[in-house]
C-alpha cells in the first residue's frame, strides 16, 4: 500500500500539470487573438476573384484571366449569380460600378397557359403533407402565400411559402417552402426547414 500512494500522488501530480498547461496555452491564444488588429489591410477584391480590365474605362474589355488587381482600373469580380463591376479607390476600398447580377426572383401575372394561384397552394398543400406527413390542424398554423416567378420567362413557376402565423410555433413547426412549374403544375423543389438539420 506505501508503494500505491507516491504513485497515485505522482499520477494526480501530472494529470494536474497537463490540465494547468492546457489552461494557460489556451489562454495565450485568447489573449493573442483578442489583441489582433481588426484593420481591413487588404481590398476585399483579391486577385483569385477577379479578371481585370487592362484599360481604365468601361467601354474597353481586354480581360487578362487571373490577372492581378489593377489598382487603378475597374474590375469584374465574377459571382455566382452574375458579374460586379467595381472601381478601386486609392484607401484600398472599391466602389460598385454595375451590379449585373441576376435577380432570383422576378413578379409576373399568371398567363393563359398557366395554373392558377388557388390550384398552386392545392399542389403545394398535397406535396408538403404526403412529403412531411403535417396533419390538417398543424397546416392551419401557417400563413401561406403564393407568388408568381418570372425570373425564367421559359419557365415561370409559382413560390408558395407556409409561414408560422405565431413565430413562437417556428421552432416546433418549422417552415415549408414549395416551387411549382406554373406550366405543368410539377413540383420541382420542396424544402423545409428542418431539411439541412441532422
Amino acid at each position: 500500500m506505501k508503494k500505491k500512494f507516491p504513485r497515485i500522488l505522482l499520477s494526480s501530480a501530472l494529470v494536474m500539470s497537463i490540465g494547468a498547461a492546457a489552461v494557460a496555452g489556451n489562454g495565450l491564444l485568447v489573449a493573442h487573438a483578442m489583441s489582433a488588429s481588426n484593420d481591413q489591410s487588404a481590398p476585399v477584391v483579391s486577385a483569385d476573384t477577379v479578371q481585370g480590365y487592362t484599360d481604365t474605362s468601361i467601354g474597353a474589355k481586354t480581360h487578362a484571366q487571373s490577372s492581378p488587381l489593377n489598382t487603378d482600373g475597374y474590375q469584374i469580380v465574377n459571382k455566382p449569380s452574375g458579374q460586379v463591376i467595381v472601381k478601386n479607390l486609392p484607401d484600398g476600398d472599391f466602389l460598385v460600378i454595375s451590379d449585373n447580377t441576376k435577380p432570383t426572383f422576378v413578379a409576373g401575372t399568371p398567363g393563359a397557359n398557366d395554373i392558377s394561384k388557388e390550384k398552386a397552394l392545392e399542389i403545394a398543400r398535397k406535396a408538403i403533407i404526403e412529403k412531411y406527413a403535417l396533419s390538417d390542424e398543424t397546416i392551419s398554423r401557417f400563413t401561406v402565400s403564393a407568388d408568381f416567378d418570372i425570373v425564367n420567362p421559359e419557365q415561370p413557376t409559382w413560390k408558395v411559402n407556409y409561414l408560422p402565423t405565431d413565430q413562437s410555433d417556428y421552432s416546433e413547426i418549422g417552415n415549408y417552402f414549395v416551387t411549382i412549374v406554373s406550366q405543368s403544375g410539377e413540383v420541382v423543389k420542396l424544402l423545409s426547414a428542418v431539411d439541412g438539420v441532422g
